[in-house]
């Protein structure tokens, strides 16, 4: 109870401290914590005499006396007996299993049995010979005094106690596109112990495989709904980071994410906002992406590369004719677009926010000069790295720059601010796209030149 107050007391200073953080963002600490400081006083309002308890056994002191002991069950303590069922650590040990098997009385206390199942459970096919415990274990639920729902549900799911849990586990849910933490749920089977775990990761593999082997059946809407399915109840927060990686890469190359752009965009808003991806281009999302298969990765890309083109030519360039060219032009070499930045003028800024809201603005960059703003992309050409710097005024050509030489000026696409003159349009440039008569002919071949095709 004493570090219980402790942790409470400490909840004061939780205000101050994000007041000083310096990498906190900002809001206000007070009214953050509100919740929580009310909660506290809450419980400081109701705490009164409180009867004490028996501390818990520390289970490795209580392994020894249990081996010192020639590993004689009737020398432990209820308490003891059951502190070792709940340490999954030794409760799978052979040992322990095998006095078991001498004395299976132990297993009819319901605690016991529970504490052993989920022991198990977190430990699922780890230990040495399993198959004694598994057969220990059926054992003693088959011939368990009581009839509770969990003992039940394991007497007539006795697969749960072999080889093929997960198997079957992961087979229904998807066959049945049901919840991953639902079904374990129902079978009793915590979804973060390894069982669980195993689980979700064979779930997440076997459903991205139907949905390959399906969708060139499919229509649009069935592999939305499909789609829609696997992000709500499969690709959740508990799946681990390599299957999360492996089924998320394996939509993004599925034939219904190239065709369908209401999968695409369904797909590429849950990337976007799930904490274990976000935007490849970020720093602090980068780390999330060194996992994923890198065609994903680029594909990935090039939707976002797509989108931006959208935005910079219709939402920030005046419609017409010629910026409608330049758009087309652009869109036809979106897959092969490595990265890319937007960078925004104050003048486009202050437009862009009269009819749209900031969370709407993409990813961007600001550019000092009052009214020019660029649109960056960067290229893998034949040998070398190029960056094109389109602008958004016209009289303006397209500048190709080897990427070394555009970084020359100690800048790079993710430069906070540029400068027109210093920093986008400078000498170093390999040469320029400009836009007169029939030049997209001409900018095609100047770009294969280079190495660079749609």
């Amino acid at each position: 109870m004493k570090s219980i107050l402790d942790a409470l007391q400490l909840l004061r200073a939780e205000p101050e401290i994000m007041r000083r953080n310096p990498l906190a963002m900002r809001l206000d600490p007070l009214k953050e914590c509100a919740p929580l400081i009310k909660a506290r006083d809450d419980l400081r309002s109701r705490l009164g005499e409180v009867k004490s308890i028996v501390p818990p056994l520390d289970p490795n002191r209580v392994w020894q006396r249990f081996e010192s002991s020639s590993r004689n069950l009737n020398r432990l303590s209820s308490l003891e007996f059951r502190t070792l069922c709940c340490a999954d650590e030794f409760a799978v040990q052979p040992t322990f299993v095998q006095a078991l098997q001498s004395s299976p009385e132990y297993l009819k206390r319901s605690r016991c049995l529970y504490a052993m199942v989920n022991s198990y459970f977190n430990r699922w096919r780890e230990m040495p010979a399993p198959g004694e415990l598994e057969f220990l274990l059926k054992n003693a639920i088959a011939q368990h005094p009581r009839g509770s729902p969990a003992i039940k549900i394991w007497r007539s799911a006795q697969f749960l106690f072999s080889a093929e849990a997960v198997e079957k586990l992961a087979g229904f849910v998807v066959d049945h596109r049901s919840k991953i933490e639902t079904e374990l749920k129902l079978q009793y089977v915590g979804l973060v112990t390894r069982l669980g775990l195993m689980t979700h990761a064979r779930t997440a593999q076997l459903a991205s495989q139907r949905f390959r082997q399906m969708e060139s059946d499919s229509d649009e809407q069935t592999s939305l709904r499909y789609l829609e399915w696997m992000i709500k109840d499969v690709l959740s927060e508990t799946l681990m980071p390599g299957s999360l990686h492996a089924a998320v890469g394996s939509l993004i190359l599925s034939r219904s994410a190239e065709r369908a752009e209401s999968f695409q965009q369904t797909l590429r808003s849950y990337v976007q906002s799930c904490p274990r991806l976000g935007d490849p281009r970020l720093r602090q999302c980068a780390p999330n992406w060194r996992d994923m298969d890198p065609d994903a990765r680029l594909r990935f890309l090039s939707w976002l590369a797509k989108e931006n083109i959208l935005f910079f030519f219709n939402t920030i360039l005046p419609r017409s004719d010629e910026n409608r060219r330049r758009a087309d032009f652009w869109l036809r070499y979106h897959k092969q677009i490595k990265d890319f930045q937007v960078a925004i003028s104050e003048q486009d800024l202050w437009k862009l926010k009269a009819n749209k809201s900031t969370a709407d603005l993409p990813l961007h960059s600001r550019v000092t000069q009052a009214s020019t703003s660029a649109f960056l992309m960067k290229f893998q050409g034949q040998g070398n790295e190029f960056v094109v710097v389109e602008f958004s005024e016209t009289g303006n050509a397209a500048y190709i720059y080897e990427r070394a030489a555009f970084e020359s000026k100690n800048v790079n696409l993710r430069t906070p601010y540029f400068q027109l003159n210093g920093h986008l349009k400078h000498d170093g440039r390999a040469d320029r796209i400009l836009h007169l008569g029939n030049w997209e002919s001409p900018a095609g071949q100047k770009l294969a030149e280079l190495g660079i095709r749609p």
